[in-house]
């Protein structure tokens, strides 16, 4: 599957800010959603979760983004480098 044929989203949850009063959250990117077609032509999406939210806050929805690299800080990907493998490893 070459990179033309897929489309890459953000997976993230949200929890509320305590410091708004207009409702904001933050948001934690927990994973990627990959919508692309296999050899045959057929539709496939295959979620990858990084990590599972696990505090009090997480009320067992996720929400799906259009992918902004401009969004991750250097901090945390090289934090999580080792959980990150490259996209084209990961099998459809």
């Amino acid at each position: 599957m070459s990179d033309q044929n897929r489309t890459i989203y953000n997976i993230a949850y949200g929890k509320p800010d305590p410091s708004s009063e207009e409702g904001k959250k933050f948001w934690t990117t927990v994973g990627i959603l990959i919508i692309g077609q296999n050899d045959e032509g057929q539709e496939r999406i295959s979620l990858k979760l990084n990590s599972i939210p696990l505090d009090a806050e997480f009320d067992g929805w996720l929400s799906v983004f259009p992918k902004d690299d401009n969004r991750e800080s250097a901090s945390h990907q090289n934090n999580n480098q080792h959980l990150n493998q490259p996209i084209n490893e990961i099998a459809f």
